[in-house]
């Protein structure tokens, strides 16, 4: 998605990501930045820090 995103915005380089995730959706946070170190090696998000932000109910959203 995120790579997706940079080519057709002709971004070459991502260096943060925040995702707001609602409890609801029982996102277990160390999981979420292990999968995310794990598939942005090849990526334009190679360096990006992901930060994630906990709110309660079900919402989701990236930026």
């Amino acid at each position: 998605m995120v790579q997706t995103a940079a080519q057709e915005a002709g971004i070459t380089s991502v260096t943060r990501m925040k995702v707001i995730v609602g409890s609801q959706w029982m996102v277990i946070p160390d999981a979420l930045l292990f999968a995310f170190s794990c598939i942005k090696k090849n990526s334009c998000a190679k360096t990006a820090i992901l930060e994630i932000e906990s709110t309660a109910g079900r919402d989701l959203y990236i930026d």
